[in-house]
């Protein structure tokens, strides 16, 4: 059960971080929010923090001629009754429908008020991010 609702989370998270739905992002998420990757690990303190970070990275693929995310793969892991781990494989895609980026993330969800919100994320690489720390 947590499984499906977690993905199912997960999709509508993509789906406004791809419509840029920045307000929408802030309710799935709980602050204080992590993102950590090898270039370092930013905090958010507030849902304000939250929705001025997405939008900041987000605009900035902008200037990448991102589209859209696709899903190559996704792992469900249960570690508790409160916590679990998604993992997933994504490519963006350019205009073009190219793969112009391949990365990896791992997003920690909670349970709070009988509902999942993801309170952080494990990023594999330094580029994924990146805008996040420029800031």
């Amino acid at each position: 059960m947590d499984e499906e609702v977690i993905i199912a989370k997960y999709n509508s998270y993509i789906e406004a971080f791809q419509s840029k739905d920045y307000n929408l992002i802030g309710e799935f998420c709980r602050a204080p929010f992590f993102s950590t990757s090898p270039i370092g690990t930013t905090i958010f303190q507030n849902t304000n923090d939250i929705v001025s970070g997405f939008s900041s990275m987000r605009e900035s693929l902008d200037l990448e001629d991102y589209q859209f995310s696709r899903l190559n793969k996704l792992d469900f892991i249960p570690l508790s009754k409160q916590t679990n781990l998604l993992k997933v494989d994504f490519d963006r895609i350019n205009s073009n429908g190219d793969a112009y980026h391949n990365g990896n993330a791992t997003y920690v969800f909670h349970s709070e008020d009988n509902d999942f919100k993801i309170s952080g994320i494990i990023v594999s690489d330094a580029k994924t991010t990146s805008k996040w720390a420029e800031n």
